[in-house]
């Protein structure tokens, strides 16, 4: 009987032995997380981009650090108790190595750190280089198309268009635009604004073009026809657009050269241009033309015919016998050379010539006197006595192209120069 019980004993000994020896330890749970994404060493990362590693059992959340050296002294990121399995970050610098690393939040605290693994940044595209309308540029015909240089690499650009240099007060905004030229619509006419580009790629947004350009609408669009194999001019270092009308060949714009003087002062044969700006004010020469004196605008000459004055080589200021002339042309129609948005009721200028006169006003005889906004004047060559000259004269309430032999020598009034 002892035989038979110590028998069984050991016999279930060996079986219990065999039975553990079946079933292989459970390997232990790892508390450590392992990195995912970026790949380690990775290249040409974006600067703003989600990190990402596999999840550990039972974890209430996750330790982020991210660095610019592998020991960790240059943190960037300190991040912790995050609860997805990936985190955004954004901000980082172009062309840079980073340095990451996840711990887990656990029962017993916190788990050791993963593997550190690296990723480099890419760069940003360039900022584009501005092209046109060009800086300082003046009468921009509406509506203006915008045109900058190409960055390579660059999927799209965003385009500003303000009414200040701040570009805190716009008048366009719009991002993604896929090519380098961008059509505006909805400006104003007779306006300064400023404009700027910035290019994107994968990697991330440039700055902005440096410097913004800035410019000054026209009073419509580009009407008439440009005169054969001229179509502007430049003098003193503004461009002029020019219109053929009939046989004559006429810049588009009022005249703006010489030195602003005070209205308190009368313009004087000094070698220097000078000229009046409504209300004293620089920018209104830059929208409207300068105000000329007709000694100033005649550059001190005597009367006649194809004298230049003041306009550019190879132009002239025009004689009453022209602008009869253009008269004609238009059917003496005075709406037909008024800019677009120039007079109201029987005198809203169509500008269907191209003329694109602005009742510009004048500047009185005596300091402290403008006038803007109802008629306007321009200089001929031609006196009619010693202290007048003719001029012609349009006015907003109707469509009458006048001559007038007694335009005060002393007033301030537009120019336009003619083709010789």
């Amino acid at each position: 009987m002892k035989k038979i019980i110590l028998l069984l004993i050991v016999s279930l000994i060996i079986f219990n032995s065999c039975k553990k020896d079946s079933n292989p330890v459970n390997p232990e749970i790892s508390t450590t997380p392992i990195l995912v994404s970026p790949i380690n060493n990775a290249t040409n990362v974006s600067t703003s981009l989600s990190v990402s590693w596999n999840a550990i059992a039972g974890a209430a959340g996750y330790n982020l650090r991210v660095a610019t050296d592998s020991i960790f002294s240059g943190i960037t990121l300190i991040k912790d108790s995050i609860q997805t399995l990936s985190y955004q970050i954004s901000g980082l610098g172009n062309a840079t190595s980073y340095y990451w690393k996840v711990s887990a939040i656990i029962d017993t605290g916190t788990s050791g750190w993963s593997e550190t693994w690296k990723f480099t940044t890419g760069s940003a595209p360039d900022a584009p280089a501005l092209s046109s309308p060009s800086n300082n540029s003046t009468s921009v015909f509406l509506p203006p198309t915008f045109y900058w240089h190409s960055i390579p690499g660059a999927k799209s650009y965003t385009l500003q268009v303000a009414t200040n240099t701040a570009f805190t007060l716009f008048a366009f905004d719009q991002s993604n635009i896929q090519d380098t030229s961008f059509q505006v619509t909805g400006l104003k006419g007779l306006t300064q604004y400023y404009w700027r580009v910035s290019a994107t790629n994968d990697l991330g947004t440039s700055g902005w073009s440096a410097p913004y350009f800035e410019f000054t609408t026209a009073s419509g669009s580009n009407t008439g026809t440009a005169c054969p194999g001229l179509p502007t001019i430049t003098y003193e270092d503004q461009t002029y657009h020019t219109v053929q009308i009939g046989s004559q060949c006429w810049l588009k714009e009022n005249l703006n050269v010489g030195t602003m003087i005070t209205d308190t002062h009368n313009q004087t044969n000094n070698s220097i241009i000078e000229k009046f700006c409504y209300q004293d004010n620089a920018l209104n020469c830059v929208l409207y033309g300068g105000l000329y004196q007709w000694g100033e605008a005649m550059a001190y000459n005597s009367r006649g015919n194809n004298v230049q004055g003041i306009c550019p080589n190879g132009w002239h200021i025009p004689t009453n016998t022209e602008f009869s002339t253009l008269a004609v042309s238009v059917n003496n129609n005075g709406n037909a050379i008024k800019a677009v948005l120039q007079g109201t009721g029987a005198g809203a200028g169509t500008d269907s010539s191209g003329f694109s006169a602005l009742l510009t006003g004048y500047h009185g005889a005596q300091a402290g006197y403008f006038d803007l906004g109802f008629y306007t004047n321009f200089w001929t060559s031609m006196d009619s006595d010693s202290t007048n000259a003719i001029v012609m004269w349009l006015w907003g309430g109707d469509s009458a192209i006048n001559m007038n032999p007694t335009g005060n020598n002393n007033t301030g009034i537009s120019l336009r120069c003619i083709k010789n």
